[in-house]
């Protein structure tokens, strides 16, 4: 008797077989670790033959599977060592992933911009005794809406166009994460480049 149970099942979602273009044992690979990866920190530590099981193959190819999803760069794999043995720990990249790596170096150089252009009006008004949370809310909402306007740009750049709404969400979180505009056009042009 395998490992695989009757009672056990992985998700296979359109996005794996249309945007990745996954299929076979590669797509089975990938669909087993991103259903561990769903959860904040969560990642898939199971064995090569666990993954022989879901896929009747054998740990050699599921190697293989493994290193060519590593490179494709769908998932990341880490190694740990715990008292001199070797683990292997796998999660899957989103393809939003991408998008928000991308969209954390907009909002970097945003704050930034918006730091050196007020910089002088927060120091005038901190001596005239103007609460200063005041001046930081409403340059938060300057570096929001440019974030919005620079999401504008990156949208039109952006050749899938769903979901619009999410990735603007996304877009943001990542600009206020820190990520630089250069980074998030980066990583688009790449993800251009490679569909």
């Amino acid at each position: 008797m395998g490992k695989v149970k009757n009672e056990n099942f992985i998700v296979i979602q359109g996005f794996m077989i249309n945007d990745l273009k996954l299929k076979g044992n590669e797509l089975l690979v990938y669909a087993i670790i991103y259903g561990f990866s769903q959860t904040e920190n969560q990642v898939f530590t199971g064995s090569l033959q666990y993954l022989a099981d879901w896929t009747n193959s054998t740990k050699q190819g599921v190697q293989k599977n493994l290193k060519t999803l590593v490179d494709k760069g769908f998932i990341i794999k880490n190694d740990k060592f715990i008292n001199g043995v070797k683990f292997c720990e796998y999660y899957a990249t989103k393809l939003n992933e991408v998008y928000n790596k991308v969209a954390q170096g907009i909002q970097q150089s945003c704050i930034e911009g918006m730091q050196q252009s007020c910089i002088g009006g927060i120091q005038q008004s901190c001596n005239n005794n103007i609460d200063i949370n005041n001046i930081n809310n409403n340059i938060e909402n300057k570096i929001e809406n440019n974030i919005e306007a620079e999401f504008d740009l990156v949208w039109d750049l952006y050749p899938r166009k769903q979901g619009k709404s999410n990735a603007l969400k996304s877009y943001i979180k990542a600009r206020k994460k820190g990520i630089t505009k250069e980074t998030i056009l980066k990583g688009l042009n790449d993800y251009i480049n490679y569909i």
